[in-house]
């Protein structure tokens, strides 16, 4: 799946009679093991011989869903003179996974900042995506066209000449996210 894209989920329900004491439901558990109920079906009509009925739910995918389940379970409530508890059937579980673009992770305050002249700059641009991402990186000492790819970037002995803007591009077929931050690199005596 995709994220943000709607995808319809099918419960086919055969042979089944009375079909308006028949409840369908649909299940999402997530990596957590959290159940959730999305969303209940009931057929109205008055129907005593047993039909065959397709339920359907809009399910809109969305990164928190990757490596999720969904399901639908059929229960026939005959009320109290039927059976207690009344039968219950279950899909087999359908195992999703979403695609997504990155979001890189680092902490938003962090656009600059400060290193004394001679320590090591390490700098880690992080990001969640599916499929997981590639990195690029820009940086300001360099020719402008030349790229780092790899998700963190380290210089050590630092010297002033490596202030400026250092930008990531953590991308991957769905898409990109881009951070920037600005390092200045101060003299042991600048302060």
């Amino acid at each position: 799946m995709a994220e943000g894209d709607q995808y319809q989920l099918q419960c086919h329900v055969q042979n089944i009679a009375p079909i308006e004491r028949l409840r369908v439901t649909f299940y999402k558990v997530n990596t957590t093991g959290e159940q959730t109920e999305l969303d209940t079906k009931k057929f109205k009509d008055n129907i005593n011989t047993p039909v065959n009925k397709i339920y359907t739910l809009d399910f809109t995918a969305s990164r928190d869903d990757d490596g999720a389940q969904l399901w639908c379970s059929a229960m026939l409530d005959l009320g109290p003179e039927g059976p207690q508890p009344p039968p219950v059937m279950k899909s087999d579980n359908l195992n999703i996974t979403v695609h997504y673009k990155p979001l890189i992770t680092m902490s938003p305050e962090r656009f600059s900042m400060s290193i004394t002249e001679g320590d090591t700059l390490s700098l880690n641009c992080s990001a969640k995506g599916n499929p997981a991402p590639s990195y690029d990186w820009l940086l300001p000492h360099a020719d402008p066209n030349t790229m780092e790819e790899r998700s963190v970037v380290t210089i050590t002995n630092v010297a002033k000449t490596h202030s400026g803007n250092y930008t990531c591009n953590a991308r991957n077929p769905l898409g990109n996210s881009i951070w920037t931050v600005n390092v200045k690199v101060t003299g042991e005596m600048d302060g």
